[in-house]
């Protein structure tokens, strides 16, 4: 394999999903020596022929500070100098345990705190608002938003979205998904059998109809670098969510 140019030694952790898989690939097809962790050998990531080494760790959404240590462990180990987290989770552990890896490590994420403003829906839609980008109709709502009297003015199909898709508390590390209500019934079971919803602050819109477009940008200093858009054909879940085949 030809290598394009100098490239460095990466380790990408908590390589489980289909986001490290791709960095991985991408990575190691132009000659850079990969490193895959993961709490499992028989992991996603780990399985592709582009991962030179491997390094088990513990789950960062149940022991974030040992997978940290584990991290850490392993740059100084190997000599690694750059770590890219492909996930929220392994992200927010790292940056949150950040003073436990070697000083010189160069962690491939933004500032934690445009992190967390990318991470948080309600942000990001008022301030797609203030810079008038086009929005569905919709309120900010926690517990039963069907008190509200903003509900009155929107009608069932409704879409549900979570402050943020994950969020931590004391169970540990919880999934929040969007959920479309298509009547009064399905929300109360939503709001009955989905704790996020009393414990997060979430946004209540009105379901727009059409096809899903999803669009990546990469900048640098604010400066775009790359953009890349596909149109979803089919989505998991059928009513929307993220693409199993798209163009």
């Amino acid at each position: 394999m030809k290598q394009e140019r100098n490239l460095p030694a990466v380790l990408v952790p908590d390589a489980t999903n289909r986001a490290a898989l791709t960095a991985i690939r991408s990575l190691g097809s132009r000659g850079c020596p990969v490193t895959a962790g993961a709490p499992s050998r028989a992991s996603l990531g780990v399985a592709s022929r582009y991962a030179a080494d491997f390094f088990p760790h513990p789950p960062p959404a149940l022991d974030p500070a040992g997978f940290a240590e584990a991290v850490a462990g392993k740059l100084k180990q190997t000599g690694i100098g750059v770590v890219i987290p492909a996930a929220d989770v392994p992200a927010s552990a790292l940056l949150q345990h950040r003073r436990l890896l070697p000083g010189e490590t160069r962690l491939v994420l933004p500032p934690e705190k445009a992190l967390e403003r990318a991470h948080d829906k309600i942000g990001l839609m008022e301030l797609a608002v203030s810079v008038g980008v086009p929005v569905p109709r919709g309120f900010t709502a926690r517990g039963d938003f069907r008190s509200d009297p903003a509900a009155r003015d929107l009608a069932y199909p409704l879409v549900l979205k979570p402050r943020v898709s994950r969020y931590y508390n004391v169970r540990g590390w919880s999934n929040a998904s969007v959920r479309i209500a298509d009547n009064e019934d399905r929300a109360e079971d939503y709001l009955k059998n989905c704790p996020e919803y009393q414990e997060l602050d979430y946004l209540v819109q009105e379901k727009v109809p059409g096809e899903g477009r999803g669009v990546f940008l990469l900048a640098r200093n604010g400066e775009l670098q790359a953009v890349f858009a596909h149109r979803r054909i089919r989505e998991k879940p059928p009513s929307g969510g993220v693409s199993t085949l798209c163009e």
